[in-house]
């Protein structure tokens, strides 16, 4: 049973298909995302994280490209290609025939292939999966899951995001946690960083009497590439709340709620940190307030493998009946991200 588990987790990491463009930076440094403008003097990539980076092509290492990167040389010979090495001054690539390499200097030209760089534009998408798992046995029969998978795709001013999360554990057969939440969400883009958002929303916490949670709001975001050198999001909207419990009455409101993503990335080990804070507060009745937040950093270890560590504090200020507070789970996370 235990190598039928295993066998699936490793065959759900790498049957998934990767998405995207991938530069190698002279550093070390790796960024994935889609490359929307390539010449000799620099690179633009849009980043998973809809970022959108230049890189100066003397920094780039390597180059990948799902789509046709057409090389123009001295001879006025368009030369099809979709990966460039460089090593000093000289230029490595492979087309159909062979392999070959060429002076940068006897380059007149790098351009994206138009119908591809079309296409591209169509449809993206990104997102993550990520899974922890422990078990041991003994005088101590332990066992917990962890698993989340967050996906975003984006069809010109549409943006789709669907984010799951499970967490069960159980010591000596008895159950010490169960829950899991899923969120949907519809952003519609108008300028270059603002969209409007419908958001639908299900929670269970079997421990906190959460029976199901369902909340459904609207409202108005911002993603900013450069504030306080951090890569943000921040929403503000409204939501119908509705709880069900088992050991106390059934809630309903509305509320006022919001969103805070922070990322930054730094150039050791190419480490992300990130932090997401999102609350509802009623503003009708009992003046309900739950916090929940996620803290953590991001650690690449192999192409689009990644290991995370991560600290989750879920905050209500008025519970079920004889439930604290405050719930907080440490975990160490193996995911995959594309």
């Amino acid at each position: 049973m235990k190598k039928k588990k295993y066998l699936f987790l490793i065959t759900l990491f790498f049957c998934i298909k990767v998405y995207g463009d991938r530069l190698v930076l002279t550093n070390g440094d790796i960024i994935s995302g889609d490359i929307v403008n390539i010449s000799t003097e620099e690179v633009s990539i849009e980043t998973i994280y809809d970022e959108k980076i230049v890189i100066p092509f003397n920094l780039i290492s390597e180059l990948e490209s799902e789509n046709s990167i057409i090389l123009i040389n001295n001879l006025n010979q368009n030369i099809a290609v979709n990966n460039l090495k460089k090593m000093d001054d000289i230029i490595y690539f492979s087309t159909d025939e062979e392999f070959e390499k060429i002076e940068k200097s006897k380059i007149n030209s790098l351009n994206l292939e138009t119908s591809s760089k079309n296409e591209k534009n169509l449809i993206k998408s990104s997102g993550n999966i990520g899974i922890n798992y422990f078990q041991n046995s003994g005088n101590t029969n332990t066992k917990k899951f962890i698993g989340d998978f967050y996906n975003e795709t984006s069809i010109n001013k549409h943006r789709l995001i669907t984010n799951f999360k499970n967490n069960e554990a159980s010591d000596n057969n008895l159950k010490t946690a169960s829950n899991w939440d899923l969120n949907l969400k519809y952003d519609h883009i108008f300028g270059d960083t603002w969209y409007t958002f419908l958001n639908n929303s299900y929670e269970k916490d079997t421990f906190r009497d959460v029976d199901l949670r369902e909340s459904y709001g609207v409202g108005l975001g911002n993603r900013d590439e450069e504030f306080l050198n951090f890569k943000s999001t921040y929403e503000l909207g409204f939501s119908n709340v509705k709880t069900k419990h088992n050991l106390t009455n059934n809630k309903n409101f509305n509320a006022a709620i919001w969103l805070l993503n922070l990322e930054k990335s730094f150039s050791i080990f190419n480490l992300k940190f990130f932090h997401k804070n999102n609350g509802i507060q009623e503003i009708n009745g009992n003046n309900q307030l739950i916090v929940k937040s996620n803290t953590g950093l991001k650690l690449p270890i192999l192409r689009n493998i990644y290991l995370s560590y991560e600290l989750q504090v879920d905050w209500e200020k008025k519970p079920s009946s004889n439930k604290k507070k405050t719930d907080k789970i440490n975990y160490f996370t193996l995911g995959y991200e594309w």
